[in-house]
């Protein structure tokens, strides 16, 4: 059983919250283009009317 420094303990947090961030984003995007399929047409001439 070894003990982490702080620096290794800091790069493994990181690295834990990088994964974390990447599937969540994968899961988002996923969801995003779901609903963005189902309903193209309302939400694309909803968002371009309300476009300033």
């Amino acid at each position: 059983m070894y003990t982490l420094s702080a620096a290794e303990a800091a790069e493994d947090n990181k690295a834990r919250i990088i994964n974390v961030a990447k599937t969540d984003s994968v899961i988002f995007h996923i969801y995003f283009l779901l609903f963005f399929s189902l309903f193209p047409s309302c939400f694309s001439h909803y968002m371009i009317r309300d476009t300033p």
